[in-house]
């Protein structure tokens, strides 16, 4: 791939793909106005081209406005060039083959960075008024992609809650159990947190226990360490030194 880190670069390394085709002729100035360093030229060719219903020049451009990078940062145009990308359904309908052979993958993942990006700013209030029922409906969409994150976002916002927003104990485990099934370990130590704690969930060391054995199986170091505590703590009815010893070495030797 040419060199640019405005180009989907990490949304392509994540699906596995190298390199693309420009869209169109503008598209293709775009991406040569960019690694020039000339944003003077590429972002007005990126705005033609989003507006067209190009996603991946509309994820590019709102990236551009949110990092800042050669423009100050402008939350409310970065917003706007997000939802041209997250809502396909909506959007004037692109030609995916003009992109190249991986062009439908490439439009997906676009929307997918859309929809995240779409629920931070929704859940932070930058660019778009603060909403947490509108922040946890993007992250669905991107997570229902297969978003590495927005399950991971959507477990804390369903287990804390929020203005608008009533904590929904059911609904954060699911999606911390599904960030963990994508390889986040301590998405499943919130789980046994949760249980520990009685967050929006109803308050079960035994039942913490076991989610923290499933964290620590997949490396979380805290979990190891939380189920040292446990023992510690005698959770089971007395305390046992041993077992506790044994989980904050193991922890130490994960460090």
């Amino acid at each position: 791939m040419r060199r640019s880190a405005l180009l989907l670069a990490t949304a392509i390394s994540l699906i596995g793909f190298t390199a693309f085709a420009p869209a169109r002729a503008d598209y293709q100035a775009a991406e040569a106005a960019l690694e020039a360093g000339d944003f003077d030229k590429a972002i007005p060719l990126l705005d033609e081209e989003a507006k067209l219903g190009n996603p991946v020049a509309a994820y590019n451009l709102a990236r551009i406005y949110e990092q800042g990078q050669a423009v100050p940062a402008d939350f409310d145009k970065a917003a706007a060039y997000y939802r041209i990308a997250a809502e396909l359904d909506t959007a004037p309908r692109y030609d995916g083959a003009a992109l190249g052979a991986n062009g439908g993958q490439l439009i997906q993942a676009a929307q997918m960075y859309s929809q995240y990006s779409l629920g931070r700013l929704y859940e932070t209030g930058r660019g778009v008024p603060q909403d947490l029922n509108q922040a946890a409906e993007w992250y669905v969409r991107a997570a229902d992609l297969g978003h590495p994150n927005a399950a991971l976002r959507l477990g804390r916002l369903f287990r804390d809650g929020g203005p608008g927003l009533k904590p929904q104990g059911k609904l954060a485990e699911r999606y911390f159990l599904q960030a963990g099934d994508q390889g986040n370990a301590g998405a499943l130590n919130e789980i046994g947190l949760m249980y520990l704690k009685g967050t929006a969930v109803t308050r079960n060391a035994k039942t913490a226990h076991d989610w923290f054995e499933k964290a620590a199986a997949q490396g979380s170091v805290v979990a190891e360490y939380n189920l040292g505590l446990l023992f510690q703590s005698g959770y089971t009815g007395k305390p046992d030194y041993i077992q506790a010893i044994d989980h904050f070495k193991a922890a130490a030797n994960k460090l």
